[in-house]
């Protein structure tokens, strides 16, 4: 075992505690005020949001990308079926007009993708909220999708499940489930989270993610140990519609 090796694990385990104290100061705080209480939300207003949501997607394109109802045709494109509405909604923020989702206290979140922004700019808060609504209620992924056998569990997957947690079980509704999502997704943005090298001053258009906790537990990863953990979160079972 190198002195280099001990060094980057030991940095990961000092990241692990950052991200379990977040979570313990998310049971105390909620997101920032901005994100709507999706949950508040009536049947009446829910069942509203989902037919306008549904209208405004097929209006926008959305399906174009990630399919007719969330689940993309597309490696590189996420799966957003069944995803967590508060976090849909906060991704909306910052690849529109915000720029920058500051989701405390789970950190602040910057992404670039032009496309995406080209049109979320143009979106108004409720028709946001409608799209968040709209694909948190779709089914998670296509049963004809589902692995037959799941790979082995990585070493490295610890840190993950810390806020990420198992199957559709994220332990903050900011943070995105992972189980069932496009594996060379999962792969790519996990190098891009890691490109940044922890520090927000790395962020580049060219480079689309950075998450002030993300950032730094990926850097240390090496390129086989992001494969392993795209491949084996891609392969989890989701369950429907745990938001």
């Amino acid at each position: 075992v190198t002195l280099s090796f001990c060094k980057e694990r030991c940095q990961i385990r000092s990241k692990l505690l950052q991200v379990r104290a977040a979570y313990c100061l998310a049971k105390i705080h909620q997101a920032e005020n901005s994100i709507v209480e999706i949950g508040d939300l009536g049947p009446e207003a829910l069942e509203r949001h989902i037919t306008s949501g549904k209208q405004i997607a097929e209006t926008v394109g959305c399906p174009q990308c990630h399919g007719e109802s969330g689940i993309s045709g597309k490696e590189d494109t996420p799966n957003i079926a069944g995803q967590k509405p508060r976090y849909l909604l906060s991704q909306l923020g910052a690849l529109g007009e915000k720029k920058v989702a500051n989701i405390y206290p789970f950190g602040k979140s910057l992404r670039s993708h032009q496309a995406m922004q080209r049109w979320a700019k143009e979106l108004s808060p409720e028709s946001k909220l409608s799209l968040a609504v709209y694909y948190s209620v779709q089914k998670c992924r296509a049963e004809e999708d589902i692995r037959k056998t799941v790979p082995l569990r990585p070493g490295v997957v610890d840190i993950c499940l810390t806020c990420h947690g198992g199957g559709n079980a994220g332990k903050s509704f900011v943070v995105p489930n992972l189980a069932g999502q496009k594996q060379i997704y999962l792969q790519n943005e996990l190098q891009a989270f890691r490109m940044t090298k922890g520090s927000s001053r790395a962020f580049r258009f060219s480079n689309p993610r950075y998450h002030q906790y993300m950032s730094a537990i990926a850097e240390p990863l090496t390129n086989v140990e992001i494969a392993a953990l795209a491949n084996w979160f891609s392969a989890q079972r989701c369950e429907d519609n745990q938001n």
